[in-house]
């Protein structure tokens, strides 16, 4: 009886962190050359941070990122799309990378904390990363409705939690 008592006192439930509006960094592919931007703006990124480069947070670039993640309401479809048809992805789905830190760090240091200390709270309790620690960055940009992509990952993170813990994921 005592060992069952111990695993159960020493298992931990699986956690999962759902970061807020700006919190996941967003990565940008496009390419400009026959659109209205500003001319200091770049004309084309491949797979690039923009939220929050470091470049684009200074003055002038600040006009770019923010052209850049600009959304128009499409009344054909009904959704919300890309002002320029820019391409905006997450990264580390189920991984932490995205979500620790909200700047994309000057000479190797970063200074933005979203959920660095959390999730260095964690793993001093022994979670670790992608067994029983996950995380969920999204294109904060968007409605709920707009995320087709993220809510099948995020149901199949949940119950791939769940089948490595055997415990409900919080």
């Amino acid at each position: 009886m005592l060992p069952l008592f111990f695993g159960n006192a020493v298992s931990k439930k699986p956690v999962v962190i759902v970061p807020p509006v700006y919190g996941s960094n967003l990565y940008a592919t496009f390419n400009l050359h026959n659109h209205s931007v500003h001319r200091y703006c770049p004309r084309s990124m491949n797979d690039s941070l923009l939220w929050l480069s470091p470049l684009m947070v200074v003055p002038p670039m600040f006009n770019c990122m923010s052209q850049l993640l600009s959304v128009d309401f499409d009344e054909e479809s009904g959704k919300y799309v890309p002002t320029l048809n820019v391409n905006i992805t997450t990264k580390h789905f189920g991984g932490d990378e995205s979500v620790k830190y909200v700047d994309g760090g000057v000479f190797g240091k970063r200074f933005i904390e979203s959920f660095a200390s959390l999730i260095k709270m964690f793993e001093e309790e022994g979670y670790e990363i992608k067994k029983d620690l996950y995380a969920t960055p999204y294109d904060w940009r968007l409605n709920l409705e707009a995320l087709d992509g993220y809510w099948p990952q995020f149901k199949e993170l949940i119950e791939t939690a769940y089948e490595k813990n055997k415990e409900k994921v919080s």
